[in-house]
């Protein structure tokens, strides 16, 4: 989904000059309309990744996969349905969660747990995009010590024994 401020900004009387290197350096640019080559990259990427998507839950989830029509429908799902599709294999809470992720790195039950939230956004970030803060700039050790983060590209994938 990309979202446009291209009108809004208009009528406001705001430009937006934009100085690029490559045709597609702005791709998804709040402040105009997408083009057309825009749209079919985008479109690409989305295929892409859904291929992907339904590559890993296939090698990770197959066999326990009711219905893959409506696995891969695109449609949303609650919990319950997820289960019984056999996408996921129970449901709980966050501290359910928290539980398991500590038995599986074999902490204790007493191993302290931080959460980590993401900056609340402004008003100005909200309707202009994206903007930079120094605190945004500066990534906390909380989040470098989870470098690097997960893979988002198709790579070689092993497919176990």
């Amino acid at each position: 989904m990309v979202v446009t401020y291209a009108g809004l900004l208009e009528k406001l009387g705001v430009k937006v000059y934009v100085f690029k290197s490559g045709e597609l350096k702005d791709l998804g640019s709040p402040f105009r309309s997408l083009t057309e080559t825009e749209k079919r990259v985008y479109e690409e990427m989305v295929r892409e990744i859904f291929s992907l998507f339904k590559e890993r839950v296939l090698m990770h989830r197959g066999e326990k996969l009711s219905d893959l029509d409506e696995v891969f429908s695109g449609r949303p799902f609650t919990a319950t349905r997820a289960l019984q599709l056999g996408l996921i294999d129970e449901i709980g809470t966050l501290d359910d969660a928290v539980r398991v992720a500590r038995e599986l790195a074999g902490l204790p039950d007493t191993a302290p747990v931080r959460r980590l939230s993401p900056p609340k956004p402004g008003l100005l970030q909200i309707l202009l995009g994206e903007l930079k803060s120094s605190r945004m700039l500066s990534p906390s050790y909380e989040i470098l010590a989870m470098w690097p983060p997960p893979v988002t590209t198709s790579l070689p994938v092993s497919r176990g024994p």
